[in-house]
C-alpha cells in the first residue's frame, strides 16, 4: 500500500485530512513533523525565455571568448 504525505496547517491546534477507505482496515501510524515553508527569494519569471542569436554559431562564439576570463 502506498504511503500517504500531505502538507497541512494546523487550525486552531488540529490537523484532519482523509484517507482512502481501503485504509480503514488497518491501523494507521500518524507521524507530525514540523516543515519551514520556503517561500521564493526572488521572482526570476520576467527572466524566462529564449534570447534572439544573431551572431552566427553560439558555440563558436563562446569558445572565441574563452581565453578572455
Amino acid at each position: 500500500m502506498p504511503v500517504i504525505e500531505r502538507m497541512v496547517r494546523p487550525k486552531r491546534n488540529r490537523v484532519s485530512f482523509e484517507v482512502p477507505k481501503e485504509y480503514s482496515r488497518y491501523v494507521c501510524k500518524v507521524i507530525v513533523f514540523p516543515v519551514e515553508e520556503e517561500k521564493p527569494k526572488c521572482d526570476f519569471s520576467r527572466f524566462v525565455g529564449k534570447i534572439k542569436w544573431q551572431g552566427g554559431d553560439p558555440v563558436a562564439y563562446q569558445r572565441s571568448i574563452r581565453d578572455e576570463w
